[in-house]
């Protein structure tokens, strides 16, 4: 049962492969804000997991930390969060983190309480819709190839990554839209395949 007030502890000792410099988001060999950041997810997520239901976990939504003194190799960091608020599934913690000299760095941090199976299978939905865009993206290039006009086959390759959400003709040209009402790309219609298209459209906007 999650209750307000549940901490976390958590301890490490920074070595080169945890530096801004080995992970690319520095030059200076020092504890690495993004391992940092991690730290305080790991803390957070382990204070709160002997506490969820079977078969629920939390993912990290929001991270407002600061990292405000830099800690060389060889140094032990400790972090420790502190549940602050509850809001159905959403949970608020207090982060704080400090070196052996002092604090380094303190802030605010964010999970949701989640179920895996379903979580992941939303997960997994997104990857089965990309690998059907770019079918569909390979199969329109096919059919265009022929006709070698290389605007077009760009065109479509928009339409297919950004999902237009209705369309507009204009003379005799076709105008997709976004879901803001942005203009995406223009198609030109082109003898048979002009009703080819303009069915993949249907189907994709309905």
């Amino acid at each position: 049962m999650l209750e307000i007030g549940l901490k976390g502890h958590r301890e490490a000792t920074i070595t080169a492969d945890i530096t801004a410099e080995a992970v690319g988001s520095g030059s200076l060999p020092v504890y690495a804000t993004p391992m940092m950041i991690a730290l305080v997810e790991a803390t957070a997520a382990g204070s709160v997991q002997p506490h969820l239901d079977e078969g629920s976990s939390t993912v990290g939504t929001l991270v407002n930390v600061s990292h405000t003194s830099a800690t060389p190799v060889g140094m032990k960091v400790v972090c420790e969060t502190e549940l602050v608020e509850i809001d159905r599934r959403r949970l608020v913690f207090k982060v704080e983190v400090s070196d052996e000299a002092g604090p380094i760095g303190s802030g605010m941090h964010e999970r949701f309480v989640v179920d895996d199976t379903k979580f992941m299978s939303k997960a997994g939905s997104k990857l089965e819709s990309c690998r059907g865009s770019r079918c569909w993206h390979s199969f329109f290039l096919m059919l265009y190839r022929p006709f070698g006009n290389p605007t077009i086959m760009l065109y479509i390759s928009r339409s297919i990554q950004y999902r237009p959400s209705k369309t507009r003709r204009i003379g005799r040209r076709w105008v997709a839209l976004n879901a803001y009402g942005q203009r995406i790309h223009f198609l030109k219609p082109c003898r048979a395949y002009y009703h080819l298209l303009h069915a993949w459209l249907w189907l994709r906007l309905r």
